[in-house]
């Protein structure tokens, strides 16, 4: 990043421990919205997977590395969305091309047949207002269903309903929490 002055450029967190015997380049970068940076990764040789810079140290998102890039995440609230072409994510059934970390564990995007994930790599993921999944890429297929380059995976009902109610808890926990204030004019 350039510095303050804008005159020249400085690390990043401690580069040290994310480097340090450690092979690989930054494909993707992106911010939380509470500005944490997380970098998906192409391991040259190495396991790495998804980082983040926490309290300036970075530190490997999930846990356990896993191997192949990173190209693309996408981050929805709370929710990091990562595609490319690593075909698993350790402890993760499915979570093949395109998975969801969702602040504390990792999980595949299904779109029913009983398959998850996508038959080749993951190049751009965008989420819709209704809080759809769409991944473009080279691929055919996401689970069983057939597709050319662009698949949608829908969001369950389930979740569409937690999403608004979690929406008026925050805006309900918003007006209890801000002043209000009367003007009189006159």
């Amino acid at each position: 990043r350039l510095n303050a002055g804008g005159t020249e450029w400085e690390n990043v967190g401690n580069t040290v421990s994310l480097t340090e015997n450690i092979n690989a380049y930054a494909l993707k970068l992106a911010f939380d919205y509470v500005y944490t940076l997380y970098v998906g990764m192409q391991p040259d040789g190495d396991a790495i997977g998804l980082v983040r810079l926490v309290n300036g140290a970075w530190e490997t998102v999930g846990g356990e590395p896993f191997i192949n890039d990173i190209y693309t995440i996408y981050i929805d609230g709370g929710d990091v969305y990562i595609g490319g072409t690593f075909l698993s994510i350790p402890g993760i059934t499915g979570a093949s091309r395109i998975a969801k970390w969702d602040g504390n564990s990792w999980s595949a995007l299904s779109n029913g047949g009983g398959l998850s994930g996508l038959d080749g790599a993951v190049y751009a993921l965008e989420v819709d207002a209704n809080g759809n999944v769409i991944a473009g890429g080279s691929f055919n297929k996401a689970g069983t269903i057939n597709c050319q380059s662009i698949a949608v995976f829908t969001r369950p009902l389930s979740d569409a309903l937690d999403m608004i109610a979690n929406l008026f808890e925050q805006t309900a926990a918003y007006f209890a929490a801000t002043p209000r204030y009367a003007l009189q004019g006159g």
